[in-house]
């Protein structure tokens, strides 16, 4: 099994590193409150492991945001929707049932798969 026990996250590691939320925050597109808001309140709920798949997976799209202006809208509206969704949970405690949530949890269940991935390749 390739299952790891959940390895807490280092919030200080987070707000280091260049995800598409500090590049969106960048360019203006989040103001400083949701950034704070995803870098505090949604990062926690993920361990470690999630956010090492998710740096991993989303390498290339945080590149173009980094680089180009083609997908800043696109990806802007992406994030609009997960943390509106993190919102929902926050002020309801369930997940709402839409097809963007279900889209949310696949992604987040890829993300941790690929951080298991890495721990057992690079501890």
């Amino acid at each position: 099994m390739l299952y790891k026990k959940r390895i807490y996250i280092d919030l200080d590691r987070v707000k280091k590193r260049e995800t598409i939320c500090s590049v969106l925050n960048n360019k203006k597109y989040l103001s400083d409150e949701e950034y704070e808001f995803e870098t505090v309140e949604v990062a926690c709920i993920y361990d470690e492991l999630t956010f090492r798949g998710y740096l991993f997976v989303l390498a290339p799209v945080i590149f173009l945001l980094k680089h180009f202006s083609f997908t800043d809208d696109f990806v802007f509206y992406l994030v609009k929707k997960w943390m509106d969704l993190h919102k929902f949970q926050r002020e309801h405690k369930k997940r709402p049932k839409s097809f963007f949530s279900s889209l949310m949890s696949l992604c987040v269940l890829l993300a941790f798969f690929v951080g298991q991935v890495l721990y057992r390749i690079k501890p």
